[in-house]
């Protein structure tokens, strides 16, 4: 059994039985979660031309892609203890749906978590 994963927003290790589980909606709906993304691809972004978040923002094609690309994980997102702080969510609630999570050994799907994909 797995004992721990990577954080799905900064690939630091979340040892079981620890982390938040969020869905794909409390991620891609956080301006700070995209924030946050730009600077951890800044390096990338700058050879591309986009020397800040803002026009990272304004580069429709780009922000298009990256925004559906992310969107599009269908499984929800396990954060660690430092990247929680970037979500307004309910943390006991997300506390309680990663240890659901770890218990059934990754195949736990909160209620919902998919209500992104019916709009």
């Amino acid at each position: 059994m797995v004992e721990e994963v990577a954080c799905d927003i900064c690939s630091a290790k979340v040892p079981k039985p620890s982390g938040y589980l969020l869905n794909s909606s409390e991620v891609i709906n956080s301006s700070r979660y995209w924030q946050q993304y730009y600077e951890y691809h800044k390096d990338e972004f700058q050879f591309m031309g986009i020397s800040s978040y803002e026009g990272f923002r304004r580069n429709s094609i780009l922000w298009n892609t990256t925004y559906n690309t992310l969107a599009g994980q269908r499984t929800p997102w396990l954060v660690c203890d430092s990247c929680i702080a970037i979500f307004n969510v309910d943390r006991q609630r997300a506390r309680r749906h990663a240890e659901q999570w770890w218990e059934s050994g990754g195949s736990f799907q909160p209620a919902n978590w998919w209500e992104f994909w019916k709009k």
